[in-house]
């Protein structure tokens, strides 16, 4: 009896144009996909055992000609030494191969569509497959490899770069806005111009909560939605996030609990997060929000600050496979710093690329 998916369209990493197949759960198809797709000479899948169980099987796939030996060789290493009895899923096997798997931020890219795999390893990454999950593990990374997206280069290059910069607009904006509303509604008032402070003050005046408390009840009813719309079947689930978040909202201001400027804030940042093409980065700034509204809340923007200043810490401590995760920022890389705002011309690829492709035409 078959009992192996298709080859399908990724629901998770929708693109408007370009190859709309993807990773499926069988381990020996994902190989076969990815080499009738990348036919190079210089292209190696080496399955893995993972240490005393010879059951478990994973696939890691690099270019020969362009992939750094010493981090093919830590990522080799770590797979024939995991700790766990059991792998079933790549979430599992990224916790075992990540540098720091307690770090905050998503430290490896994980992806179903083999045209990012195949820009990876055009660049010099490492990709690893497990048995059982249609995810590709891609590393090492740096922080800005979550905000690419493979619509990027289906379109010119003007339009490319715009929603570039859109995706890192959003990444701060998801991040920090709630945090900065409540820290000038509380602290901050005089920031505001004069005609816009009166609309504010009585916007704000008859609501019986300090802000933070507003924002903590919408941001766990969005919570509540999202995951009510996940769990439950799409037609459905599509319903209620729709209907849910009117008739909620709705409920919430005509009741007193929240201003109608805090709902825009929330709506405004609840979009942002969603523009972001990782789900993984998606989920750690919905989480980490919490902390820096709880932080502005007590401190205003000396709390914003502090905690600004802890998560950049945090991020230039972070590395992926030994290799910096706040790259080319820090170590600064003048030649790189330009393809992190902008989508370079197809004219102008990467120096990996070139040689890549110098290579493939010598063999």
């Amino acid at each position: 009896m078959d009992v192996q998916r298709k080859v399908s369209p990724v629901d998770t990493e929708y693109v408007v144009r370009g190859s709309h197949d993807g990773f499926v759960e069988s381990l020996d198809t994902n190989k076969k996909l990815l080499q009738a797709k990348m036919r190079n000479p210089c292209l190696v899948m080496e399955d893995v055992k993972h240490g005393d169980l010879k059951w478990s099987t994973s696939t890691l796939i690099y270019l020969e000609n362009q992939a750094d030996k010493e981090t093919v060789n830590l990522v080799r290493n770590r797979l024939k030494n995991l700790h766990s009895l059991l792998v079933f899923s790549a979430g599992q096997l990224a916790e075992e191969l990540e540098d720091a798997n307690k770090a905050f931020f998503p430290q490896l890219l994980m992806t179903e569509r083999p045209d990012r795999v195949i820009a990876a390893l055009a660049e010099g990454k490492v990709v690893v497959f497990t048995e059982g999950d249609p995810t590709a593990i891609i590393g090492p990374v740096s922080l800005f490899s979550f905000f690419d997206s493979p619509d990027d280069y289906s379109g010119r290059i003007l339009i490319g770069s715009f929603y570039r910069l859109l995706r890192l607009g959003s990444f701060f904006t998801a991040l920090f806005l709630p945090a900065l509303y409540i820290a000038i509604i509380s602290f901050h008032f005089e920031i505001f111009p004069l005609s816009l402070s009166q609309q504010v003050k009585t916007s704000v005046s008859s609501i019986p909560f300090r802000p933070i408390f507003e924002a903590l009840i919408l941001e766990l009813m969005i919570e509540l939605i999202r995951e009510a719309s996940i769990r439950l079947p799409r037609p459905i689930g599509q319903t209620i996030g729709i209907v849910g978040g009117l008739v909620i909202g709705d409920a919430i201001v005509s009741a007193g609990l929240a201003s109608n400027l805090m709902i825009i804030v929330i709506a405004s940042t609840t979009l942002a997060t969603f523009v972001l093409p990782s789900v993984e980065m998606n989920t750690a700034l919905r989480v980490l929000r919490f902390p820096l509204m709880i932080a502005a809340s007590i401190l205003g923007f000396f709390g914003l600050i502090i905690g600004s200043l802890l998560i950049f810490i945090h991020l230039m401590r972070s590395t992926s496979y030994g290799h910096p995760f706040f790259t080319p920022l820090l170590p600064f890389e003048p030649s790189k710093v330009g393809n992190v705002f902008f989508r370079l011309p197809h004219s102008q690829p990467h120096k990996l690329q070139k040689d890549h492709y110098a290579n493939e035409r010598t063999d």
